[in-house]
Protein backbone atom coordinates (compact mmCIF):
# COMPACT_ATOMS: atom_id res chain seq x y z
CA UNK A 1 0.00 0.00 0.00
CA UNK A 2 1.28 3.95 -1.17
CA UNK A 3 1.14 6.16 1.79
CA UNK A 4 -0.14 9.67 1.39
CA UNK A 5 3.45 10.93 1.93
CA UNK A 6 4.77 8.48 -1.01
CA UNK A 7 1.64 10.16 -3.20
CA UNK A 8 2.51 13.32 -2.43
CA UNK A 9 5.68 13.22 -3.05
CA UNK A 10 5.42 11.53 -6.27
CA UNK A 11 2.42 13.80 -7.71
CA UNK A 12 4.47 16.72 -7.28
CA UNK A 13 7.93 15.51 -8.58
CA UNK A 14 6.83 13.19 -11.70
CA UNK A 15 4.42 14.88 -14.60
CA UNK A 16 3.39 11.24 -15.31
CA UNK A 17 2.04 10.69 -11.92
CA UNK A 18 0.62 14.30 -11.54
CA UNK A 19 -1.43 13.68 -14.71
CA UNK A 20 -2.54 10.13 -13.61
CA UNK A 21 -3.65 11.80 -10.17
CA UNK A 22 -5.13 14.83 -11.84
CA UNK A 23 -7.72 12.48 -14.25
CA UNK A 24 -8.45 10.66 -11.16
CA UNK A 25 -9.50 13.32 -9.08
CA UNK A 26 -11.52 15.27 -12.35
CA UNK A 27 -13.33 11.17 -12.64
CA UNK A 28 -14.75 12.19 -8.85
CA UNK A 29 -16.14 15.10 -10.05
CA UNK A 30 -20.07 15.03 -10.46
CA UNK A 31 -20.72 15.54 -14.04
CA UNK A 32 -22.12 18.72 -13.65
CA UNK A 33 -19.27 20.24 -11.61
CA UNK A 34 -17.01 18.76 -15.19
CA UNK A 35 -19.37 20.68 -17.53
CA UNK A 36 -19.21 23.68 -15.78
CA UNK A 37 -15.76 24.16 -14.05
CA UNK A 38 -16.78 24.76 -11.06
CA UNK A 39 -16.91 22.78 -7.42
CA UNK A 40 -20.71 22.95 -6.51
CA UNK A 41 -20.99 19.85 -3.86
CA UNK A 42 -19.40 19.80 -0.54
CA UNK A 43 -18.81 15.89 -0.59
CA UNK A 44 -15.01 15.75 -0.02
CA UNK A 45 -14.49 14.64 -3.48
CA UNK A 46 -13.16 16.18 -6.83
CA UNK A 47 -11.43 19.29 -6.93
CA UNK A 48 -11.94 22.44 -4.04
CA UNK A 49 -13.23 25.29 -5.91
CA UNK A 50 -9.86 27.73 -6.12
CA UNK A 51 -8.78 24.61 -7.98
CA UNK A 52 -11.92 23.66 -9.93
CA UNK A 53 -11.64 26.05 -13.25
CA UNK A 54 -8.03 25.63 -13.96
CA UNK A 55 -7.83 21.98 -13.07
CA UNK A 56 -10.82 20.92 -15.14
CA UNK A 57 -9.73 22.83 -18.10
CA UNK A 58 -6.35 21.48 -18.08
CA UNK A 59 -7.60 17.92 -17.24
CA UNK A 60 -10.14 18.14 -20.17
CA UNK A 61 -7.34 18.97 -22.83
CA UNK A 62 -5.15 15.76 -21.41
CA UNK A 63 -8.68 13.89 -22.28
CA UNK A 64 -8.72 14.98 -25.53
CA UNK A 65 -5.07 14.17 -26.77
CA UNK A 66 -3.72 17.90 -26.29
CA UNK A 67 -0.50 18.78 -25.12
CA UNK A 68 -0.07 20.32 -21.94
CA UNK A 69 2.06 23.49 -21.22
CA UNK A 70 5.18 23.85 -19.11
CA UNK A 71 3.74 26.34 -17.24
CA UNK A 72 -0.07 24.14 -17.00
CA UNK A 73 2.11 21.05 -15.80
CA UNK A 74 3.62 22.99 -13.09
CA UNK A 75 0.09 24.04 -12.06
CA UNK A 76 -0.75 20.26 -12.12
CA UNK A 77 2.69 19.89 -10.05
CA UNK A 78 1.65 22.52 -7.31
CA UNK A 79 -2.02 21.50 -6.88
CA UNK A 80 -2.09 17.15 -6.72
CA UNK A 81 -0.43 16.74 -3.65
CA UNK A 82 -3.20 18.72 -1.25
CA UNK A 83 -5.24 15.94 -3.09
CA UNK A 84 -2.97 13.05 -1.53
CA UNK A 85 -6.12 11.85 0.91
CA UNK A 86 -8.46 11.32 -2.07
CA UNK A 87 -5.73 9.39 -4.10
CA UNK A 88 -4.66 7.16 -1.08
CA UNK A 89 -8.71 6.33 -0.82
CA UNK A 90 -8.22 5.83 -4.92
CA UNK A 91 -5.37 3.60 -4.14
CA UNK A 92 -6.61 1.25 -1.53
CA UNK A 93 -10.18 0.74 -4.01
CA UNK A 94 -7.69 -0.48 -6.74
CA UNK A 95 -5.78 -2.50 -4.34
CA UNK A 96 -2.64 -0.62 -4.80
Amino acid sequence: MISQEEIRRKVSSDPRWAIRALLAIYARQEADEQATGRTVYRNGVGFNARDAEILTSIAERVLAGQLVSQKQMNVVLRAMPKYSSQLAEIAEERGA
